[in-house]
């Protein structure tokens, strides 16, 4: 879905210059798992793996992390579930007793935790011998494709670094991109 949303307008013409003969590498990091995928249009999916790790266990390592910097403010116990603390990281504040949290003084935790996720995700395709220099590209979707985009490049090799590109409107891109592929198969 990811891929088509990329090669392919709403009308199903070609765009972004990105060859749907190439083989490119998924990385669709979601709530629950992050899928691995290799995928060319022309020659379907090859490798593929999905990882129990994603961005449930981001929040819930930061709130870690949060809990034990700010011992005082009882973190843990004020997010009875993940969805709200991630609601309150995106928004860049944690409202907690005595008051609110700003980003800036949490800033370093989330990218330790940014980091750890990127280097397992990157450990886990190059221990499976996943070749990165057989893809065009290798194309960050899914919500936490925004979040980690920045650590995961720098986490690559450097030569690889260029090649690494999140899509256009991760959250969507792969409703955006089956709705694409439904027009084009039936010709809607």
């Amino acid at each position: 879905g990811t891929l088509f949303s990329m090669v392919y307008d709403i009308q199903g013409n070609l765009q972004n210059g990105l060859d749907p003969r190439k083989k490119y590498l998924i990385i669709d990091i979601g709530w629950g798992t992050t899928d691995l995928v290799e995928v060319s249009l022309s020659s379907g999916i090859g490798e593929k793996d999905t990882m129990n790790l994603a961005m449930s266990d981001y929040n819930r390592m930061l709130l870690e992390l949060l809990d034990k910097k700010f011992q005082n403010r009882n973190i843990r116990n004020l997010y009875h579930n993940l969805y709200d603390f991630d609601y309150d990281i995106r928004q860049g504040t944690l409202n907690v007793r005595g008051g609110v949290i700003e980003k800036k003084d949490f800033f370093d935790e989330i990218r330790v935790v940014q980091n750890e996720l990127a280097k397992k995700i990157y450990d886990r395709l190059n221990t499976n011998g996943w070749d990165f220099s057989s893809y065009h590209n290798i194309i960050l979707t899914g919500g936490g494709g925004m979040v980690l985009e920045r650590a995961i490049k720098n986490t690559f090799p450097k030569e690889y670094r260029n090649d690494i590109i999140l899509v256009d409107d991760p959250v969507l891109a792969n409703a955006k991109g089956f709705y694409i592929f439904g027009r084009k198969k039936f010709q809607i």
